[in-house]
């Protein structure tokens, strides 16, 4: 962004020493001493954090899983230094294996430890453990940053690269990933390589403060209820929990947070406006130039970070950063990208105004006499949804009992991609006792990978995605290794059947797809494996195509029993369910394409920022912007959470996903062997084939032909004729 766009440029080093940050260089006169970092003792003996070969979790410590990862990092810098040194000499050969080997060696046993305490960061939030990955996340980023500041090793891969014709497809693969990484660090910026690490070291400080400020600001919200009609159709979880006494939670008053659970309900269920409208405006208001004197305002840092980003983009010679973003997506170019959402959004926009109309007409048969506004939407298409679905669905879980539900999951991924997944029968030490142990095997009954499953929620557990604990590696001997951390309600007693509601088994779905991504691959280097170095508009398209099988009434069929009669679901009921999945969706699909569109122009565009969300929003948005609404303030996916000019790859990974799952309902249900073929071809790409190669050409190995906008349309009632 051009620096007239702002009044002023923070300096990162004023900005953390405002916030009471000092660091101290001990020196005397003309004497400087370098303090070397303590190499914690830790030994795999000592610190089971260390042991990536034969995990054990019930005695892992929090100091442990600090000095683990220190240690490991140390270890990882001495040999990625003893690599360069051994590099530098212009008699040593270079090949992919000399290059690469030592590195691989040292990435997986670290990557293990940074994984599982990462785990833990989520599962026992609040505790020390989350200390714990907070301490180690910079220190294992800034080791395995180190491979991109080299020139050596740089030069080394270009080495290497210029035999092309002799390294497989992988090793191709890996090379042009560390080829553009070192790149964006600079590495060929000369005398400006220390003006482009600067930039990058202070654009991670203004996330790590733009995120602490949205964290803080969002505690800072209460709202006092004390009339039960107001929010008598929450979850009666929720009313529990926000209830001044949990022992009578009928008994007022209660307190309306912005914890998501509680501020999604309000919008959802609560009858009263005014209540709404509080909640939405203090979410969409987070970080606003009014808590400024409460210093968790994002004005500077959101006006900091596009410029310091602008700036970083055309130091590397992009014309912006949106631009810079392109070189490491499955899209390829910002024209692509823009040209999916127009299309998405001149296609899907008059379907929504007609969907806003539907609800402004229903709400106002049931007494409703202004005009919807954002706080509106949520609670009116609940009560529309009500309406027209019934009561139909209130039983619907008692279909899913999740023991039979996981049985039956398992043999469709048998008969589609010709794998086992067995429990383990062994004792395993695992973090808590309600954790369980899979192994997956091949066509062969070849053990290829496990997994490991925590299903139910728990005070302190966070949801988690289906997540890599231990890369493939052919070289160090290593087997995938995932984690599996659901959110279902634990039973009542030991002999109390699990149920699932649809939203379980979806995210069941989803996860799944990702994990056997992750275990199924065939990609020899860790660095390949499972997601790791793909496109980021790629992550998720496995996942988003396993969630469609629970829009299949065939497959809500098959994997139904219900719990007492053990009868499947009716036909007529699976119909039922689909249709309330895909009420009113449009709408929410519009509100991401809006998303994505903003994020694009705020990393293209030289307007001020709030020009920039009052154009976009009347392009995309069928009702109007509040005039106080200032939620790029608090747009973390953007300013902090790694989808920089990448938010659109939501929308994206969708689209390849409908396309991708085209061709199982071109078969039709009632031919299970076409079927099978066709699950074949998407294990033998999507699910071997990982981050490998790049994702376009995994697409084109299985479609046979470059991406079609057209099954996304399709799915959301719009005609592609």
């Amino acid at each position: 962004m051009a620096s007239s766009m702002f009044t002023k440029k923070i300096c990162a080093s004023c900005y953390l020493s405002a916030h009471h940050w000092k660091t101290t260089i001990r020196h005397s006169s003309a004497t400087y001493y370098v303090l070397l970092p303590e190499v914690p003792p830790d030994t795999p003996e000592t610190n089971v954090i260390m042991r990536f070969r034969n995990p054990a979790y019930s005695t892992l410590r929090p100091d442990g899983c600090v000095t683990g990862p220190a240690k490991l990092s140390i270890q990882y810098e001495t040999k990625l230094g003893n690599l360069i040194e051994k590099l530098k000499d212009p008699k040593d050969e270079k090949t992919f294996e000399s290059v690469f080997e030592p590195i691989e060696r040292a990435d997986v046993p670290l990557s293990y430890a940074y994984n599982t305490v990462k785990l833990f960061y989520f599962i026992k939030k609040n505790t020390d453990f989350e200390k714990a990955f907070l301490r180690m996340d910079p220190q294992v980023e800034k080791a395995k940053a180190e491979r991109w500041l080299s020139e050596t090793l740089y030069d080394s891969v270009k080495e290497v690269a210029a035999n092309r014709s002799n390294l497989n497809e992988y090793q191709q693969r890996l090379i042009d990933i560390y080829l553009l990484e070192a790149r964006k660090h600079g590495v060929e910026l000369g005398p400006k390589k220390k003006e482009c690490t600067d930039l990058i070291k202070m654009l991670k400080g203004f996330a790590v403060y733009f995120n602490r400020n949205v964290h803080l600001c969002g505690k800072m919200y209460s709202d006092v209820i004390n009339n039960f009609s107001y929010i008598k159709d929450l979850p009666r979880s929720v009313i529990t929990h926000i209830a001044a006494d949990r022992s009578n939670p009928t008994e007022g008053p209660w307190t309306i947070t912005l914890d998501p659970p509680v501020y999604l309900s309000v919008l959802n269920s609560c009858s009263d406006r005014i209540t709404r409208y509080k909640a939405w405006i203090a979410y969409n208001t987070r970080c606003g130039v009014e808590f400024h004197k409460r210093n968790v305002d994002n004005k500077q840092l959101l006006n900091d970070i596009l410029l310091y980003r602008d700036d970083y983009a055309k130091l590397l010679g992009y014309g912006n950063f949106a631009e810079l973003s392109m070189e490491n997506k499955m899209a390829g170019s910002l024209e692509n990208v823009l040209t999916m959402l127009e299309t998405y959004k001149t296609k899907i926009g008059p379907k929504v105004n007609e969907d806003i109309a539907e609800l402004q007409q229903f709400a106002s048969s049931k007494g409703f006499d202004g005009k919807l506004e954002m706080w509106d939407v949520q609670y009116w298409r609940t009560r529309h949804r009500n309406h027209i679905i019934g009561s139909d669905l209130d039983h619907i879980s008692e279909y899913f009992p999740f023991e039979t539900v996981l049985e039956k999951l398992f043999v469709f991924f048998n008969q589609l991609f010709g794998i086992t997944i067995r429990e383990s029968n062994s004792k395993i030490d695992a973090w808590s006792e309600d954790v369980r142990y899979f192994n997956v095997y091949d066509e062969n009954d070849e053990e290829v990978a496990s997994f490991y499953m925590d299903p139910y929620a728990r005070s302190g557990k966070m949801s988690y995605k289906m997540s890599l604990a231990r890369d493939r590696s052919d070289l160090v001997g290593t087997k995938p290794l995932s984690y599996l951390c659901l959110d279902l309600d634990p039973p009542l007693t030991k002999n109390t059947p699990v149920l699932m509601n649809f939203q379980d088994l979806y995210y069941l779905l989803k996860d799944m797809g990702l994990g056997l991504q992750q275990l199924l691959t065939k990609v020899p280097y860790s660095e390949l494996s499972g997601q790791k170095n793909m496109e980021l508009d790629a992550v998720d398209i496995c996942a988003n195509v396993m969630k469609r099988w629970c829009f299949q009434p065939q497959f809500l069929q098959n994997i139904s029993s219900h719990v007492e009669t053990q009868k499947q679901m009716p036909l007529e009921l699976a119909e039922t369910l689909i249709k309330d999945s895909y009420h009113f969706r449009r709408f929410n699909f519009t509100n991401l394409l809006y998303l994505s569109a903003l994020d694009m122009e705020l990393h293209v565009s030289q307007d001020d920022w709030s020009d920039i969300m009052t154009r976009i929003w009347k392009e995309y948005m069928p009702l109007p912007l509040n005039r106080e609404d200032t939620h790029p303030y608090s747009f973390v996916d953007i300013m902090s959470g790694g989808y920089e000019a990448g938010f659109y790859s939501h929308v994206w990974s969708n689209m390849i996903a409908a396309d991708i799952f085209e061709a199982f309902k071109e078969v039709g249900h009632n031919k299970p062997e076409q079927i099978r073929d066709i699950g074949k071809r998407f294990r033998d790409t999507y699910l071997s084939l990982g981050s490998g190669i790049p994702a376009g050409e995994v697409f084109r190995r299985f479609r046979g032909r470059d991406p079609s906008l057209d099954a996304l349309l399709a799915e959301y009632g719009v005609s592609t004729d």
